[in-house]
């Protein structure tokens, strides 16, 4: 299977190159990169923001790794600063003991006595020159664990820092995933009270059979007035027709007398 594989791109290389020459490789760098946009384009948020939190999560056992190794180094910084003084109390014992001896040596005497014995003046040189050579090997041997405890003293307290960074790094990482979460939750409700469907249909006919029945009393009010009118009512907040009598004699200028002997 993966020698045909092999064959396979092997031959679109081959056919990549003669249909494009020199630019066969732009153009497949070019197709796969837009490929992986793509790709990356269709993996849904939630499947990437769980893989984030996967991702913060593994970092928990680096943390706790470099917390070890961080303890780890601890304890031997302090063993050798441990190391380092007690060496320093050997050598100024030894080097008080070498200016007693050098300082017995230059009184040049045939014989000297320490702690109830007798030593001649070769015995006391040689041991000042044994003694000599060390404290002087034991001076290198502190400067350079003094060199020694103040690099790795140095380093422990950087890698401290770059621990602590590690860890604030990851709490602000979880935060910004669960700030992250929170958004998409109210883009999905969002999403959601934009599909959702409210049915009024039920309150449109209700309001639809109001307006009918309002129309309706309308109509039939109309129709009670006019009834009302049809009917022959005195008007009682009129005044009241004059006397045709005395119509016809303001109309005559009160000749009443000539009409009637007319007739």
């Amino acid at each position: 299977m993966l020698k045909k594989s092999l064959i396979a791109g092997g031959i679109l290389v081959v056919l990549a190159a003669f249909f494009f020459g020199w630019d066969a490789w732009s153009y497949i760098t070019t197709g796969a990169e837009k490929l992986q946009g793509a790709v990356r384009d269709n993996v849904p948020i939630e499947f990437e923001l769980e893989r984030a939190r996967k991702m913060a999560r593994d970092l928990t056992p680096v943390i706790n790794d470099n917390k070890h190794r961080i303890a780890q180094e601890e304890v031997a910084v302090e063993l050798l600063a441990s190391r380092m003084a007690k060496l320093e109390d050997k050598i100024g014992k030894d080097r008080s003991e070498i200016v007693a001896l050098k300082t017995d040596l230059e009184k040049e005497h045939d014989f000297y006595v320490y702690a109830g014995r007798t030593y001649s003046q070769d015995d006391v040189t040689q041991d000042l020159s044994r003694r000599f050579d060390r404290l002087k090997t034991n001076d290198a041997q502190l400067t350079s664990m003094k060199k020694m405890h103040d690099a790795r003293r140095r380093s422990l307290d950087a890698t401290r820092q770059k621990l602590e960074g590690m860890v604030a790094a990851k709490r602000q990482l979880e935060a910004e995933i669960e700030n992250l979460n929170a958004r998409l939750e109210m883009v999905r409700a969002a999403e959601t009270a934009g599909e959702f469907t409210f049915d009024d249909s039920a309150l449109a006919r209700v309001k639809g059979l109001v307006g009918d029945l309002e129309q309706r009393i309308e109509v039939m009010a109309k129709v009670a007035d006019q009834e009302v009118d049809a009917y022959a009512e005195i008007p009682v907040t009129q005044p009241g027709s004059p006397d045709v009598l005395e119509q016809v004699n303001a109309y005559l200028g009160g000749n009443t007398q000539i009409v009637l002997n007319q007739k």
